[in-house]
């Protein structure tokens, strides 16, 4: 009986080490952000999901939603976060979604523990992802006191600016709460407001969905995604930002100081 017990726990173990040799990551590459595919026109992606696949790879998914709309749209694809494939299709996206079930990591966290004390936290004014989003969202990372278990000190409070592509074109009255109907606005710039996936190596991916990008961020939250995109991409403390949207109630007003701002610090 003795023996077939060693017996089993052998075979235990030589099945953790095959599983272990077929593991790429972690340790996990120099890779710190993605721009996914861009959605279909006046869509963006929804149902995001993060998994993890068996040799270690992170799998992100993503479906396309309509600006305004309900039902979910046909698009739909996933990609590789450290390889960089992009596979556009049902099949891939099913692969992702319901070929892995129990390497999913939950979605849409907007708060996430990274160590016992210490989390991170996305903070918006508006729950409203239609609508067009202000500057008053920022990223927190707080730890937790241990003689005061309910008090939360904030370390950092930081605020990312990103600087579109392609304006985005849309009524603020949609979605929004705006009591004045159909303001046309020009979205350029943008304060990023994320979801949160947790990692191993005590690191996490931070998914903006805002500008269609997911940033890798350490413990610290730093990261070499920003600088390696500095011409459309900003780090600020957030009360530098946060003081445009309170200089005015005007949302393209707040946008034009962040850009003129932008501008003078570009050519420090």
């Amino acid at each position: 009986m003795r023996a077939f017990i060693l017996f089993l726990l052998l075979i235990g173990a030589m099945d953790a080490q095959a599983a272990d040799h077929k593991r790429k990551y972690p340790p996990y590459p120099e890779v710190w952000g993605r721009f996914l595919p861009d959605p279909p026109k006046d869509s963006r992606w929804r149902r995001v999901s993060v998994h993890e696949r068996e040799d270690g790879e992170i799998l992100i998914a993503f479906r396309e939603k309509k600006f305004g709309g309900i039902s979910p749209g046909e698009t739909v694809g996933a990609m590789e976060f450290f390889g960089g494939d992009v596979n556009m299709g049902k099949e891939a996206y099913t692969h992702a979604v319901k070929a892995l079930p129990k390497f999913v990591i939950s979605p849409f966290n907007t708060r996430l523990g990274i160590e016992p004390r210490l989390s991170v936290l996305s903070s918006d004014n508006t729950d409203e992802e239609d609508c067009y989003s202000s500057f008053w969202a920022m990223l927190l990372r707080h730890q937790k006191y241990l003689n005061e278990p309910d008090a939360f000190p904030y370390i950092s409070t930081k605020s990312i600016i990103y600087v579109h592509p392609k304006p985005r074109y849309f009524d603020i009255s949609r979605g929004c709460g705006n009591k004045t109907p159909n303001v046309p606005y020009e979205e350029r710039v943008v304060a990023l407001s994320f979801y949160f996936f947790p990692l191993r190596e005590h690191s996490f991916l931070a998914y903006a969905w805002n500008a269609n990008l997911i940033i890798r961020f350490d413990r610290n939250l730093s990261t070499t995604f920003i600088h390696k995109n500095k011409t459309k991409m900003f780090m600020f403390d957030w009360n530098t930002i946060a003081n445009f949207r309170r200089s005015s109630r005007d949302p393209s007003e707040q946008r034009d100081a962040v850009e003129a701002f932008l501008k003078a610090q570009t050519k420090r």
